[in-house]
């Protein structure tokens, strides 16, 4: 599947797939990692307003309610003025906001991380894997950064000091004194490492790709919001909807 290998060639070098990512560019720069960097770079600063446009039309169709989509448009505003460390630090911490609403009536309490992207990713949440393919096969890649890590025992708060697997960034991976360095080295942001200070994702790059991960994230978040009967998009509140009136 040619999408779904480029999709995979992005993410090893550093990059999301979105659906605004310009594929027939990234082909044909091949094999050339510098080339790739300076085009997608270039591309997104000079393309940028339609990029936001087209991020900006789907948010809105969401599900998600108006605090989620308030604080995606805050992050564009924050990576189209520059500051680009910003929009880690303000979309990864509205993630867990959102999957508490979603997954577990709003609960007050430690719930672990690894429990959201469990619960979103499990039959709990009524998706098939059409569901995590939001703009087609492409997002395969996305459902593995988002589900990386769920079954590690990083991810679950036992910060071991013994030897760590090879890292990849995942929603639910968790980052410690065994891989940090690997983790900084990588501009695509992780939740764990954001939220206790590892890393500081200060890079277009590393902002555009939190971008990108929040787009895909909420995508989700809005067909389990639409597939779970007892959910409410907005406050949770038990109604009823069939896949058959969403047709």
């Amino acid at each position: 599947m040619e999408g779904l290998d480029i999709a995979e060639g992005l993410l090893k070098r550093g990059w999301v797939p979105n659906q605004t990512t310009p594929f027939d560019l990234v082909a044909e720069c091949e094999d050339d990692d510098t080339r790739l960097q300076t085009s997608l770079l270039a591309y997104y600063t000079d393309n940028w307003p339609e990029v936001r446009a087209r991020l900006e039309l789907r948010m809105s169709a969401l599900d998600v309610d108006d605090e989620a989509k308030a604080t995606f448009r805050e992050a564009l505003e924050a990576h189209e003025g520059g500051l680009y460390r910003c929009t880690s630090r303000l979309l990864f911490p509205e993630f867990e906001r959102v999957f508490r609403g979603a997954l577990f009536d709003g609960r007050a309490g430690q719930i672990r991380y690894h429990k959201f992207v469990t619960r979103l990713s499990g039959d709990a949440a009524n998706l098939e894997l059409a569901d995590f393919l939001t703009t087609g096969i492409q997002d395969m890649v996305l459902f593995k950064y988002l589900t990386e890590g769920v079954g590690d025992t990083d991810a679950k708060g036992d910060h071991s000091t013994g030897a760590a697997p090879r890292y990849e960034p995942g929603l639910a991976v968790g980052v410690n004194a065994t891989n940090v360095e690997q983790a900084k080295q990588s501009p695509i942001p992780t939740r764990h490492a954001v939220a206790h200070g590892l890393v500081a994702y200060s890079s277009r790059q590393s902002s555009l790709n939190a971008i990108f991960i929040a787009d895909y994230v909420f995508s989700v978040v809005s067909r389990a919001l639409r597939n779970k009967p007892e959910l409410d998009a907005d406050n949770c509140r038990s109604r009823t909807v069939s896949r058959s009136d969403q047709k």
